[in-house]
């Protein structure tokens, strides 16, 4: 969501290679392949790359703000995808709009979610695949920026739902017909909102906008826009107020916190990897949750028991059916 981030031009970061237990991309897939725009809960190591390594140091995985891979990476092998270094465009510290949380860092400013997508089109001058998904997420560090700044929860709401469905509306008029937009997670639960007394604050506010998003993506809806709706809010809240379900059994505490204090804690008993960001364990879930999500999306009918090959099976007779007239 935030932290120090090194951004000159955008970056591509190295994908990990196939995470076992996942489809095979041999398989087929429902898309065609994969796009991301957003922050450091996507990012697969573009501002690692441009630092030179610098920023984000192990024991960060790979330059993610995690320690492992994060939910891009599984969502794309539960999909069947072969997920390209080049196109996740996320940038750590990126902002709704054009600027980044990290601009001055180093004498450097570095891309907001606006400029990504500008990225993306200048090397897209055909436009955007209409078989593939489109992945958008941002939002996390404008509610640091802004707050941080004094700035009130009215300009937040306007100026980051504002950004996000001009977003949207950029990528479907360049012809993206598949995307896909997770809601603001609940920051007010992170280790880094409790430690402040400002959680439920904060999680009152992450309430507030989504609800002015869900308003203006039903608006988007009518003019003809269709987004795939995923409710990261609850997901979060599901993994902290009911971890049995996920085995979790530390959700308040960073993990990376015990291993930097000696310990040598079951990383996939943690929620958090630090102050603000999810362990790749807790990335896993939001990934496989996704999935169902985006299942029910296309034909809640649909919705099977097994996971993950019924999920994508039946995904891909849903996108590739031929329209019915």
């Amino acid at each position: 969501m935030k932290k120090t981030i090194i951004i000159v031009r955008l970056c591509f970061a190295v994908i990990v290679g196939i995470i076992p237990g996942r489809v095979d991309a041999a398989q087929g897939a429902p898309f065609s392949g994969l796009f991301v725009f957003g922050d450091s809960l996507s990012d697969t190591g573009n501002f690692f790359a441009l630092n030179g390594g610098v920023q984000p140091p192990a024991p960060y995985f790979g330059g993610r703000f995690c320690n492992g891979p994060v939910w891009i990476e599984y969502l794309a092998q539960d999909l069947g995808i072969v997920f390209a270094k080049e196109d996740n465009y996320a940038v750590g510290g990126a902002l709704t709009g054009s600027n980044n949380f990290n601009d001055g860092f180093l004498g450097l400013e570095y891309p907001g979610l606006q400029e990504e997508i500008s990225s993306f089109l200048a090397t897209h001058s055909t436009g955007a695949d209409p078989k593939a998904l489109y992945i958008v997420w941002a939002g996390p560090n404008d509610f640091f920026s802004v707050l941080g700044a004094g700035g009130s929860p009215e300009e937040l709401i306007a100026n980051g739902v504002g950004n996000t469905l001009h977003a949207l509306q950029v990528l479907w008029n360049a012809g993206a017909r598949h995307i896909l937009l997770p809601n603001i997670p609940d920051i007010g639960i992170t280790p880094e909102a409790l430690a402040s007394g400002a959680g439920p604050s904060i999680t009152q506010l992450c309430i507030a906008y989504n609800q002015v998003l869900a308003t203006g993506l039903d608006s988007l809806e009518k003019s003809g826009i269709r987004v795939v709706r995923i409710d990261a809010f609850s997901v979060l809240q599901e993994m902290v107020y009911d971890p049995g379900r996920f085995e979790f059994e530390n959700v308040s505490e960073p993990l990376l916190g015990a291993l930097m204090a000696g310990g040598t804690p079951d990383a996939d008993a943690y929620v958090f990897w630090d102050a603000a960001h999810p362990t790749t364990r807790a990335h896993e879930v939001l990934a496989r949750e996704t999935l169902k999500q985006v299942l029910d999306c296309y034909s809640p009918a649909h919705r099977m028991s097994d996971f993950p090959l019924s999920y994508v099976h039946a995904l891909n007779g849903l996108i590739r059916a031929p329209a019915r007239r």
